[in-house]
């Protein structure tokens, strides 16, 4: 009787925390918007170094998307996951440390002007990567028949932080400008955001290509892969504690 091998199951993608990585980076990306005219003129900004700021995040989001979306497919969506979120965290978290010191110090429009525009282009360049891998990994791993509706739900996500942003920010700055800024880095870059993408993608993210692997038909299922299982514990260890690109660096 000729052996038979079951067909090759995709692993299992846990959306959720995708989605409250997707949510509250663009929930801080909108945050700013929402105050970045108070601050242009508390600092003396024109006008066109406010929108400018603003714009550069888009213009390194748009011009970054692709290079981050080819990396992914060679490396590894977790690994561009992680390497996004970090660096969006610790990005948004110097521009909101540098608009801070700014509102205290009013260091002259041209210094202000110059500390947001690279905070907000080094912002969208890292964010960049953080749609695409979050898409392609639905791609790789979704059934057919639930992968528009779990990309349908990223996209909600997406747009539930350009609702939430803007609110957050326009309640909290009642009290202080850069109040808001500091509440979205907190919520949105913090040590649990980077800890959750590491787990969602654990058993999801792509890695380097294998040999097919056959067994004797009745033969019992290998063992789980421990080193896999210990490699993605340091992951969440060493997120948590602010060793994301040290962690990121062993990754295939």
């Amino acid at each position: 009787m000729p052996d038979t091998q079951a067909p090759p199951q995709k692993a299992a993608l846990n959306l959720t925390p995708l989605l409250i990585a997707a949510a509250a980076c663009t929930m801080a990306m909108m945050a700013f918007v929402a105050l970045v005219g108070p601050i242009a003129r508390v600092l003396g900004m024109a006008p066109w170094q406010a929108g400018a700021s603003v714009t550069a995040a888009g213009v390194l989001w748009m011009a970054l998307a692709p290079v981050w979306g080819r990396l992914s497919d060679r490396t590894g969506r977790r690994k561009v996951l992680l390497i996004g979120v970090g660096g969006f965290a610790a990005a948004y978290a110097g521009l909101c440390l540098f608009v801070e010191i700014a509102l205290i110090l009013l260091p002259g429009a041209l210094i202000a002007f110059i500390g947001m525009l690279i905070g907000r282009a080094v912002i969208g360049a890292f964010y960049a990567a953080v749609p695409p891998a979050s898409f392609a990994l639905i791609a790789d791993h979704a059934p057919q028949d639930k992968r528009a509706a779990m990309m349908a739900r990223l996209g909600a996500a997406q747009a539930s932080g350009m609702v939430i942003g803007p609110a957050a920010a326009g309640l909290l700055a009642q009290w202080s400008l850069s109040l808001p800024l500091f509440a979205t880095a907190l919520f949105a870059c913090g040590r649990a955001g980077a800890a959750l993408v590491c787990a969602a993608a654990r058993n999801a993210a792509p890695r380097r290509a294998r040999r097919p692997q056959t067994r004797p038909f009745g033969s019992p299922p290998a063992a789980p892969d421990g080193d896999g299982v210990l490699r993605d514990v340091r992951c969440l260890l060493r997120a948590s504690g602010g060793g994301l690109f040290r962690a990121g660096s062993a990754w295939a």
